[in-house]
């Protein structure tokens, strides 16, 4: 912080942020999705009107996120793939580990989490998933309600996030 104005000071990102930014969203969008091949460098150098060693450091950038991978080479460049929660489980562990969190209180956090994440990822009824008409049939999900993610997946996840 500037003492004299008392002001913060403002960090402008990088081009190369900016550009992994606007790919990221493509990809969460589903603009760009799983198994897409992207542009070749020259189209989206000119695209995003960036130069090569910009564009290599967006790519390093969603590379090191999981979001592409890059292969060198004749038959290369840049593929989506979906995100592994790997990533996600790395950076909690850093941050938990600069934090200086004990592997006690981790357990600790799990242990009052587990029980409430395991009920909601229970299959249950619910009301707003059944038709009027059903009569015996309440509390059976309608065709097609949409419910993301699925039981399993959304235990899935969850589990993944409490470990």
């Amino acid at each position: 912080m500037n003492t004299i104005t008392n002001v913060s000071t403002v960090r402008v990102p990088k081009a190369g942020e900016m550009v992994a930014s606007q790919l990221r969203r493509q990809i969460v969008l589903g603009e760009l999705k799983e198994g897409d091949q992207l542009p070749p460098e020259s189209v989206l150098m000119e695209q995003f009107g960036v130069s090569r060693p910009t564009l290599r450091e967006a790519f390093r950038i969603l590379e090191a996120e999981g979001a592409i991978t890059v292969r060198r080479g004749v038959r290369g460049g840049a593929r989506v793939q979906a995100p592994d929660s790997s990533v996600a489980a790395r950076q909690v562990g850093l941050l938990l580990q600069y934090r200086g969190a004990l592997l006690s209180d981790v357990y600790e956090v799990r242990a009052v989490l587990e029980p409430a994440a395991a009920r909601m990822t229970a299959p249950r009824p619910r009301w707003w998933n059944c038709s009027p008409e059903a009569g015996s049939q309440r509390g059976r999900p309608r065709a097609g309600s949409p419910r993301w993610p699925p039981g399993p997946a959304r235990h899935s996840l969850i589990s993944v996030l409490l470990l």
